[in-house]
């Protein structure tokens, strides 16, 4: 069989998003629906580079995001069922949010004027989207002991959205289209005894299925039959927490000194997607394309906190392990199988049965990332936040074919929390507004591919991602 690969010379893309389906039409356009729908299928799978999620690279809730994403230890509502289940059980009510957040991209790429046709560096997505979250505490004879937590976020743009690039097209991996998926958290947390509380839950995402079939006649110059299929089949990640109070705060306000651990598990998207062609005894041809997309590695949290109650004070670190070098090849894999009468008797099979060909490795390698929070309550109605992350690039330098970008990243961020004034009295758990704002910042950094004939020989790249949030919160 022979080696199927792509032509670094050329590049197609596509873009599929799955926000809404669209019917098969008929009449005399019926045989270019069905090419246009083979060519779209086949662009839409070169190469799909859209890498882990909102909640992973951004943070999950505007006061998590504003302490640097050090919620291990010190998350306290429902976004402890992405950052550490075991947390849950630290509120003892119901609990209630909504946030809405928008991320605004001034990353560049510079090819220093030596860009090839149809290697146009592709530009970094600037999502937004709406998340909602609920915390249930689960009382009764367990008084409270276990708690239920759920996470959902909602891109505005697409439920689901990949670009397919040459592996060669220079994009930044970690920004291209990751946001743009539904991202959805579940999990449940069992306080054991006071000082220990275990915790598990899932990440849910879905593998991508289709086929597309058709039954040609040749000599009537006519398609009798096509069928297509696509199906989203949910999968599930697992996520194990645990949470040690070590000291208890003797002041009223004050939790005292937490650790945490975090371990989630890799979440992925796997599509398959054949394309059969009958043209009867005389032929038969099938293309089967598939990868694995939307990947979000092993992961390892581990962070400590203390909240003192005067002054009312939080100070919570966040270490966390991204087992990247585990990353599964991100190109496309395409196998061609020819049958029939006509491929025997013309001696094709080598032509028309073709294997995925090698890729040379992306670069993949395991991250270490470091994050520090504070939280500072100087009013009852005001909270003030600010925070720091450094990001490990999780690719060595692309000195190869590929150009699949990325650098370490300086994570800052700031917010303030307004509690809704009761001056009644007449409810004891108020609304409370939270607004955050951050940025990550990557310094320019210079990538000398190993070819000197590369299309591409030299690239620069860097830049910034500004974010907002606004988040509202509830206690019932």
């Amino acid at each position: 069989m022979n080696s199927l690969s792509a032509n670094p010379a050329t590049t197609t893309e596509a873009r599929l998003s799955i926000s809404r389906f669209g019917g098969w039409g008929g009449g005399r356009g019926e045989g270019a629906e069905v090419i246009a729908a083979l060519v779209c299928a086949l662009l839409l799978f070169v190469s799909v580079d859209a890498q882990a999620g909102v909640f992973d690279i951004f943070g999950f809730g505007s006061r998590n995001v504003a302490m640097g994403g050090t919620g291990t230890a010190s998350a306290d509502d429902h976004t402890a069922a992405f950052y550490n289940p075991a947390a849950l059980t630290r509120r003892k009510v119901v609990h209630l949010g909504m946030s809405f957040t928008a991320y605004f991209s001034q990353l560049s790429i510079d090819t220093h004027g030596a860009a090839a046709a149809g290697l146009t560096p592709s530009k970094a997505s600037s999502p937004a989207g709406i998340s909602f979250g609920v915390l249930f505490p689960v009382g009764g004879k367990i008084e409270r002991r276990v708690a239920l937590g759920l996470g959902l976020y909602i891109p505005f743009a697409h439920a689901l959205a990949l670009e397919a690039l040459e592996p060669s097209v220079p994009r930044w991996y970690r920004y291209n289209t990751l946001e743009d998926k539904l991202h959805i958290v579940a999990a449940v947390g069992f306080e054991l005894t006071d000082w220990v509380s275990i915790g598990i839950g899932i990440q849910s995402l879905a593998d991508l299925e289709g086929e597309l079939s058709f039954q040609v006649d040749l000599s009537n110059e006519a398609i009798h039959r096509r069928d297509a299929k696509v199906e989203l089949i949910n999968t599930a990640s697992p996520t194990v927490g645990f949470l040690f109070t070590l000291l208890r705060g003797s002041e009223p306000r004050a939790r005292g000194w937490t650790l945490g651990a975090t371990y989630r598990g890799p979440v992925e998207l796997a599509y398959t997607f054949p394309l059969r062609f009958d043209f009867g005894d005389a032929f038969d041809l099938t293309l089967n394309i598939s990868g694995i997309d939307l990947y979000t590695p092993h992961t390892l949290a581990f962070g400590t906190a203390y909240e003192f109650g005067s002054p009312a004070l939080t100070i919570a670190l966040d270490a966390t392990v991204g087992l990247w070098s585990l990353a599964p090849d991100p190109s496309l894999q395409v196998t061609v199988l020819g049958t029939g009468d006509l491929v025997d008797g013309l001696g094709l099979d080598d032509y028309l049965n073709m294997l995925p060909g090698a890729n040379p490795p992306a670069g993949f390698r395991d991250t270490v990332n470091l994050a520090v929070g504070v939280e500072h309550r100087p009013l009852d109605w005001l909270t003030l936040r600010a925070g720091y992350a450094w990001k490990q690039a999780v690719l060595a330098e692309q000195t190869q074919a590929s150009s699949y970008l990325d650098s370490d990243a300086h994570c800052v961020s700031a917010g303030v929390a307004f509690t809704a004034p009761d001056p009644l009295e007449m409810n004891d758990r108020p609304v409370i507004l939270d607004l955050t704002g951050n940025a990550t910042f990557h310094p320019n950094a210079d990538v000398t591919k190993a070819d000197p004939n590369a299309p591409i020989h030299q690239l620069t790249f860097g830049g910034q991602i500004w974010g907002l949030a606004i988040s509202v919160r509830h206690d019932f």
